[in-house]
């Protein structure tokens, strides 16, 4: 039976039995955690582990995932440091498990700084040139540039493209992309098909 279809009795013991074999206490009769509730009075019993079995464990993650475990907890970060090192922010998590580089940072995108943008500070945003997080004025002067790179190339691409349009066409087509790409947004690297 899929956990969609489950009733909320079946999540209920669901949640009980995770916590259990987790050795979580959830500080709740109810058997679901609360996330207010959860950080007073939730013990993480993986702490308590031997660093030898901890440095087993990471070691079956992927230097993505390792780095995000490694930076929940002072414990965790030495050992996932020895064991992966540094990670750059354009690592992704890839299907094979071998660290893969990849300069597109998407909307549904398994990089490094996909994961790390939710836990850097808000007033940062990730500029995939430059592969690193800067403040708001640098990533909208970035923005910026970004968007007029791409109405250049766009405009260029066109007419060898689509080579029996009028240039009255090739200009509505450019017109057309850009506005789709203004509402897709300039903060990732996705862009529309032209």
């Amino acid at each position: 039976m899929s956990s969609s279809s489950s009733s909320p009795s079946k999540k209920v013991e669901s949640y009980q039995q995770i916590a259990s074999l987790l050795h979580i206490e959830t500080g709740d009769d109810a058997g679901s955690p609360h996330l207010d509730a959860a950080a007073a009075s939730t013990t993480c019993f993986l702490l308590e582990l031997a660093p030898e079995l901890l440095t087993q464990i990471i070691g079956y993650l992927q230097p993505v995932e390792s780095t995000c475990l490694g930076l929940t907890c002072k414990k965790f970060y030495p050992i996932h440091f020895s064991r992966h090192g540094k990670v750059a922010l354009h690592h992704y998590v890839s299907v094979t498990g071998r660290l893969s580089q990849s300069s597109s940072y998407t909307r549904n995108g398994t990089t490094l700084a996909n994961f790390l943008t939710a836990w850097v500070p808000s007033h940062l945003k990730y500029n995939y040139e430059k592969r690193k997080f800067v403040t708001e004025e640098e990533f909208e002067r970035f923005i910026e540039e970004v968007r007029e790179d791409e109405f250049q190339q766009i405009s260029a691409d066109a007419p060898m493209i689509f080579k029996d349009l009028d240039d009255g066409d090739y200009d509505d087509m450019v017109d057309r992309y850009m506005e789709e790409a203004d509402d897709m947004g300039w903060e990732y690297e996705d862009r529309p098909i032209l």
